[in-house]
C-alpha cells in the first residue's frame, strides 16, 4: 500500500511539473519574507499565521497565563489552535484534491509537521525538530552552522540534517524578516534573537536557495 502511495505522489508530482509551494514562517515573521529562496515562477502560498490579530491574542494571553512555554499543556493548546487555522487555510487551496511542498522555518517546522498529509515533501530551517508525524513524506531538513537558537541546545549534529555552512537562524529570510521577528520578540517581552554572525548572509542565503532548488528539481525528476 505504501509502495502504491508513493508511486501516486511521483506520478503526481510529475503531471504537474512544479507543485506549489506552502510557506510556514517563524514567530512574528511574514511567508514573503522567504520569497527570495525559491526558485523563479514557483507559485507560493503564504500562511499569514503572525498577523496583528494573532499578535494581541498571544499578548493577552502572555499577560493572562493562558499561554505558556513550550512543553506545557497550555502551550499545545494554543499551537493547537494555530495548526487548526492553518488546517483550514490548506483546505481552502485544495479542492481540486492538490498536494504541496511544505516550507516551513523555526516554529513553522512544529505546525507543519501535524498537517504533512497535505504534502508530498517537507524542507524545513532553522529547527532540529525530526519530522515524525508522516514517514511516507519525503523530508529535508536544513541546518545553519551558525544558527545560535538552534545549535546552543544540541548536543551533536541531528542525523541526515543538511549543513548550510555559515547560515544563521534567519539566512532562510530578508531583513524585513529578521527585523519583524525582533519587534514581535521585544513588544513581547521575549529575549531578542542573538546569532554569532550576519557575515556571508548572502552567501549562506543562495546556499539555502541552491538546495532547494536542486530538492524539487529531485522530486520532479524521481
Amino acid at each position: 500500500m505504501n509502495l502504491l502511495k508513493n508511486i501516486f505522489k511521483i506520478f503526481t508530482l510529475n503531471k504537474h511539473t512544479t507543485p506549489s509551494i506552502v510557506i510556514f514562517p517563524g514567530f512574528g515573521m511574514h511567508p514573503s519574507n522567504y520569497k527570495d529562496i525559491f526558485p523563479e515562477n514557483s507559485n507560493l502560498i503564504y500562511l499569514d499565521i503572525w498577523n496583528d490579530s494573532q499578535f494581541e491574542n498571544i499578548n493577552k494571553g502572555l499577560q493572562n497565563g493562558e499561554i505558556t512555554p513550550p512543553g506545557t499543556p497550555k502551550y499545545d493548546i494554543w499551537i493547537s489552535k494555530i495548526i487548526e487555522q492553518c488546517n483550514i487555510e490548506l483546505q481552502k487551496n485544495t479542492k481540486k484534491k492538490d498536494k504541496f511542498i511544505f516550507f516551513a522555518h523555526s516554529i513553522g517546522v512544529e505546525i507543519c509537521n501535524e498537517l504533512s498529509e497535505n504534502s508530498i515533501a517537507t524542507i524545513t530551517y532553522g529547527s532540529s525538530k525530526q519530522l515524525t508525524k508522516n514517514v511516507d513524506v519525503p523530508t529535508f531538513q536544513l541546518l545553519g552552522t551558525l544558527d545560535s537558537q538552534v545549535n546552543r541546545k544540541l548536543e551533536k549534529w541531528p542525523k541526515d540534517f543538511i549543513p548550510i555552512l555559515e547560515g544563521n537562524h534567519f539566512s532562510c529570510s530578508n531583513d524585513e524578516g529578521i527585523f519583524l521577528a525582533n519587534k514581535w520578540a521585544k513588544s513581547l517581552n521575549m529575549p531578542k534573537s542573538k546569532e554569532y554572525t550576519q557575515i556571508n548572509n548572502n552567501k549562506s542565503k543562495m546556499l539555502i536557495k541552491n538546495e532547494i532548488k536542486n530538492i524539487i528539481e529531485s522530486l520532479q525528476n524521481t
